[in-house]
Parts: structure tokens; sequence; C-alpha cells
């Protein structure tokens, strides 16, 4: 339990730190399940496959940027 709590109070000392990155990553999930409903109304598959593949790399690379940042941090 402290271990989750001390996760969250990093999360929310990185959102407050770097508030620019925090608005900049929630207009991309934004823009992310925009697409995924564009590529549903349309019908196509591989639309909605380019969009969740690219959704999954970004995933990634924002998990080894906060990564990195945290250990620069503790």
């Amino acid at each position: 339990m402290t271990f989750l709590r001390r996760i969250v109070n990093r999360g929310v000392r990185e959102l407050t730190a770097y508030p620019l990155a925090t608005v900049g990553s929630i207009l991309l999930m934004i823009g992310l399940l925009g697409g995924i409903q564009l590529a549903h109304r349309i019908g196509s598959l591989n639309l909605l496959v380019i969009v969740v593949i690219s959704l999954i790399i970004m995933g990634i690379v924002a998990l080894r940027v906060v990564d990195r940042e945290l250990s620069k941090h503790f």
C-alpha cells in the first residue's frame, strides 16, 4: 500500500512539475480516442489498426520517459 501511495505522490508531483507535458498528453489521448472513433465510424479496419498500434507505441515511449525522469529525481 505504501508503494502505491508513493507512486501516486510521484505522479501528482510530475503532473504539477510539468503542466505543459500533462496538457499535451491529455490532448494526445483525446486525439487518439477521436481517431479510434473516426476509424470505427468509417469502418476501416486498417485505420483502426494503425491508430491502436500508434497508441501502444506512444504508451511505451511515455512510460520510458516517465521512468527516466523519475529515476533522475528519486
